[in-house]
């Protein structure tokens, strides 16, 4: 039975990168304020205090103090920027290291009895993408195949993973395929409700792909939406 505490660990590991980056950008932000508004306070400061001898100050520069001041609204979409840019760089740093388990999918088992709020993982598998959506369906639901459906996962880069239910709980190797179609990362992620082979996946990019699982993940449609209009190509009746 896998152990949890690896994977608690991971997760408070992650905690505290996002809370020390918090930080940082927190503390950016305020000396950014500070630098841009300390100058024109000091002048207001010194006209309360000798307004007579402030008055001698050039005129432009009083004016260059505000103007300078309020630069600081366009410094914080900057500062902002800067850091997403940091994060996305670092992401794809942790993608692109070869052998490197940057994520890790784990099954829980709910006990509604226990007081506590821990939950007791019952099957997890290391994988190299990190997964945006998850979605668990009943295909070859209780069949020799796979009795407990598969899983699939919409990851960073374009990549969605199949994984089989049942040896992810028996602890095996549980990835089934894995497909590289969309051009970023997948968001969004559902089965057919009538079909349990359809699969239908959408990503950052604009994109809608429909995947047959039973046909060995092959995409059956694929549609992408630019404002608000739907343009098709390659559909075939399903």
């Amino acid at each position: 039975m896998p152990n949890s505490d690896g994977f608690r660990r991971s997760s408070i590991d992650v905690l505290g990168r996002a809370k020390r980056r918090t930080l940082k950008m927190t503390i950016t932000i305020v000396t950014v304020f500070a630098i841009c508004w300390t100058p024109y306070y000091v002048m207001s400061v010194w006209y309360w205090l000798d307004a007579s001898s402030a008055y001698s100050v050039d005129q432009r520069v009083q004016k260059g103090l505000f103007l300078f001041a309020c630069t600081n609204s366009c410094m914080n979409p900057i500062v902002y920027g800067v850091y997403n840019i940091k994060l996305r760089k670092g992401r794809n740093s942790v993608n692109a290291r070869p052998g490197h388990a940057a994520a890790v999918l784990g099954l829980y088992t709910i006990n509604l009895e226990d007081p506590s709020y821990d939950l007791k993982l019952v099957g997890s598998q290391t994988s190299a993408h990190r997964s945006n959506k998850v979605v668990w369906s009943r295909l070859d639901f209780n069949t020799a195949t796979n009795p407990n459906g598969v899983i699939v996962g919409g990851c960073e880069g374009g990549v969605i993973q199949v994984y089989s239910a049942s040896k992810l709980l028996s602890g095996e190797n549980a990835l089934m395929a894995q497909q590289v179609k969309h051009n970023g990362a997948v968001r969004s992620m559902d089965f057919n409700p009538y079909e349990n082979k359809l699969l239908a996946s959408g990503a950052s990019e604009s994109e809608i792909y429909i995947w047959d699982l039973n046909n060995t993940f092959k995409v059956q449609c694929e549609k992408w939406i630019q404002n608000l209009c739907v343009r098709s190509r390659s559909i075939r009746t399903l």
